[in-house]
């Protein structure tokens, strides 16, 4: 009997921990703003942002769907390119739409580490900011290179840091073992240079399909990787 109600325990402790996690979609505005040094060398931010908008690589609003562990991400304006975090490779896979060529990244590597040998800073600041009308905690991510400060609310939109314990990429396993919740603003700011703003503007929680992680099957090419990057590997997308 006692084993009985034991085993039963666990199931529920499973059951709420699993509920806990938010799956659904946030949608982020992003704002970019450049640095009085780029504007003096006669780069304006609207300069900047038509260049990338017209390469795909910027778009005004960016919608993320997370689930178990995964997310997708894509510029919904442009929907040109989309990204895919894969938990069980520990992968991002990066498409540009109309091309058959996927970028595949090591979410494990942390590339400044991996150059200089010195891990980023991990800060969780003092300050808060209001968020659609939560008042949210902030970490601070510190590179050579520069920064990411992510703000949360600890008791909105959460997430089991465990989900991305090995994902090292812009330092998001570090901040998740902090907050245990999703980032409500991110903040990323690149050697004194520029920096861009992602603010949630919507969080729609819901089932997410799992056809929506989907990778189509990958093949090598050699020629793709004649020049190579740590980190990152180019590979096609092979039609069945």
């Amino acid at each position: 009997m006692k084993s009985a109600f034991f085993f039963l325990f666990i199931l529920c402790c499973q059951g709420l921990a699993k509920a806990q996690n938010f799956e659904g979609i946030l949608t982020y505005s992003s704002q970019m703003e450049v640095s009085e040094k780029m504007k003096k060398m006669g780069m304006t931010t609207e300069q900047l942002m038509e260049q990338m908008k017209k390469e795909g690589t910027y778009a005004d609003t960016i919608k993320t769907s997370y689930k178990d562990g995964n997310y997708f991400t894509e510029l919904k304006a442009l929907k040109m390119y989309w990204s895919i975090y894969r938990a069980d490779s520990n992968k991002i896979f990066t498409f540009n739409f109309g091309s058959d060529i996927c970028t595949v990244m090591d979410a494990s590597k942390e590339m400044e580490t991996v150059v200089t040998g010195a891990p980023p800073k991990i800060i969780p600041l003092d300050s808060t900011v209001n968020i659609l009308g939560h008042v949210c905690k902030i970490v601070r991510i510190k590179y050579h290179a520069g920064q990411y400060d992510y703000c949360y609310d600890p008791s909105f939109l959460k997430m089991s840091p465990d989900l991305f314990s090995k994902d090292s990429y812009d330092g998001f396993g570090s901040f998740m073992k902090i907050s245990g919740a999703l980032p409500m603003r991110i903040v990323k700011s690149v050697g004194g240079m520029m920096s861009t703003t992602f603010t949630l503007t919507e969080a729609h929680e819901g089932k997410i399909s799992n056809d929506l992680f989907h990778i189509p099957t990958l093949g090598k090419d050699p020629d793709l990787n004649m020049m190579p990057y740590m980190g990152k590997l180019y590979m096609k997308v092979i039609t069945l």
